[in-house]
């Protein structure tokens, strides 16, 4: 009796800690993707010059830190700005604040800190929103954002529309050179896995630095690729290769940059008994067990070919 009873209150303490946690993480953080509608105003209040609208691209990071339904509250981090069109480039840095409302009404509050610099300008602007009524559902937000510290001469404001587009990860068939990075980084190869967000996120000597193909390392180019839960890179290469450590490397190996053959292209193909065992190559990979990931904000990787 005296075991049951010892037993039942373990039960009852793991129950009562299940129903402590928070069930929302008080730090979870999303990347969030401006969209077609967002721009950058600037008006003159006293003078007759036309308005000029600037559309605006760029990220930013909502942060959680506050979960009391129907109020949410969250940290802006990272947020990096850069205006389009003829006129001259503005860049905008900063963070501040975002807290949502959703009962019977849906409201929202945004307030920001940030440098706007341009080839004229590089000053602080504070900005909030012009009105709390959210009229797009979460997870989008959409906001028109007053600069408070403005002048007659000049006021800036902000039409935000934004919403969590993951980053997609890719590779392209041929060499091409950036326009907006310095030499030598401005070369990018066909091997390079390159982000939307216009970063090498590897370099291809990242990826087949260690599979011991000699003398020197070429670039192999860049094929099927996708990310384990533990940060291992899985992919293939669109050529066949030597290598002094692994031995033939085929185009549709399955390959870690880590220097290892993770499968062969004709274990892949066994359960299908096929009539040949030449190598039918590899393409997206994401049906790996082994290259899943649990975390719903994940980044996009593909191996598409431009």
């Amino acid at each position: 009796m005296k075991r049951i009873i010892t037993a039942l209150m373990y039960f009852l303490a793991g129950i009562g800690s299940i129903f402590a946690q928070d069930p929302t993480p008080t730090r979870q953080r999303v990347s969030y993707t401006l969209l077609e509608g967002s721009y950058f105003v600037d008006d003159c209040l006293i003078c007759g010059r036309p308005t000029i609208y600037q559309p605006l691209r760029g990220t930013f990071d909502l942060v959680l830190v506050q979960y009391t339904p129907p109020y949410i509250g969250y940290a802006i981090q990272n947020l990096d700005f850069a205006t389009e069109g003829p006129w001259f480039k503005r860049h905008i840095t900063g963070q501040d604040t975002y807290v949502r409302f959703e009962e019977f009404a849906r409201l929202q509050d945004m307030t920001l800190a940030v440098k706007v610099t341009d080839e004229y300008t590089n000053r602080m602007a504070y900005f909030t929103n012009q009105t709390r009524v959210a009229n797009q559902p979460d997870p989008l937000i959409q906001a028109n954002l007053m600069e408070t510290n403005g002048t007659l001469l000049q006021t800036f404001s902000l039409q935000l529309f934004a919403a969590p587009v993951r980053e997609i990860w890719f590779s392209t068939l041929r060499s091409f050179t950036s326009t907006n990075r310095n030499t030598p980084t401005n070369k990018i190869s066909a091997g390079d896995l390159l982000s939307t967000r216009g970063r090498v996120v590897k370099r291809n000597i990242d990826l087949v630095g260690r599979l011991g193909v000699m003398p020197g390392v070429p670039d192999l180019g860049l094929d099927a690729l996708d990310v384990t839960a533990r940060g291992e890179i899985l992919f293939s290469i669109p050529v066949d290769v030597f290598s002094e450590t692994l031995g033939p490397i085929q185009h549709g190996d399955l390959l870690s940059n880590r220097g290892a053959i993770v499968r062969r292209n004709q274990d892949l193909l066994a359960a299908f008994k096929p009539a040949s065992s030449a190598d039918a190559g590899l393409d997206p990979c994401r049906s790996c067990p082994t290259a899943r990931s649990s975390s719903p904000f994940k980044p996009t990787w593909s191996s598409t070919r431009l």
